[in-house]
């Protein structure tokens, strides 16, 4: 009894560990024959591979006018690094320790790097205002070498429901500032107007004057004919205080 006991605990004890290791992504590195022509490329190929285990882009590596220096006989003996602050993407920089009859020197090596992931586009052209189904987003690889890291998205199912705030054409790699939450008014929607200040609570109707999202500003024209300026602060209700 207590060796199957003990089994049992043991399985658990194995799963409960297999369920909190975290696994990690790289990217994939793809360097170009020509990077080849380098000194121990096997090294720098390390190098790029230790730069991108916190992501799963990929990496297109080209070698950008060879620095014969980094391919003489004398420097034979060479260490690959990236210097500090040094983004890998566009035309990077590389520092070459070379090693020649006990001295060390230094040589810079230009790289021309190109990323790419797998990203949200537009699947087909999309209007201005238009509330967005899953028919509108592809996940695609795209090169990313020249967009900001903070841009892209990765994944579509966040945007289900929201509205574009322009024209979108299909192909393109959708960004943050392209889309954002259906007003909660919209311009021409009948709403209640609630007026309140010390001891008073007022209520009438207005027409909304243009579209807005909860707690932002907008105006109102009220069945008087006034232009009153309040918060949304629910679906149809803007909140004057006095």
């Amino acid at each position: 009894m207590f060796t199957i006991r003990f089994r049992k605990t043991l399985v658990l004890f194995s799963v409960f560990l297999l369920s909190n290791v975290k696994t990690t992504t790289a990217g994939v590195i793809d360097l170009d024959d020509s990077v080849k022509l380098l000194n121990n490329y096997t090294q720098l190929e390390k190098v790029l591979k230790n730069e991108t285990l916190k992501n799963n882009f990929k990496y297109k590596v080209y070698l950008n006018d060879l620095n014969t220096k980094t391919n003489s006989d004398s420097c034979s003996d060479i260490q690959w690094s990236l210097p500090q602050g040094v983004a890998l993407r566009g035309k990077t920089a590389f520092v070459a320790k070379c090693k020649s009859n006990g001295e060390s020197s230094l040589v810079y090596q230009q790289l021309d790097i190109k990323v790419l992931a797998n990203v949200v586009t537009v699947a087909r052209a999309v209007k201005f205002n238009e509330v967005l189904d899953a028919s509108a987003f592809l996940i695609e690889e795209k090169d990313i070498t020249r967009l900001p890291y903070a841009d892209f998205l990765s994944e579509y199912e966040g945007l289900v429901g929201q509205q574009s705030k322009r024209a979108l054409n299909m192909g393109l790699i959708v960004r943050k500032d392209m889309v954002e939450p259906q007003p909660t008014v919209r311009q021409g929607d009948n709403i209640k107007v609630i007026i309140q200040g010390q001891g008073f609570k007022l209520s009438t109707e207005g027409v909304a004057m243009q579209s807005a999202q909860p707690g932002q500003q907008i105006r109102v024209k009220t069945q008087q004919g006034k232009i009153l300026t309040g918060a949304v602060s629910a679906q149809q209700t803007i909140e004057l205080n006095l």
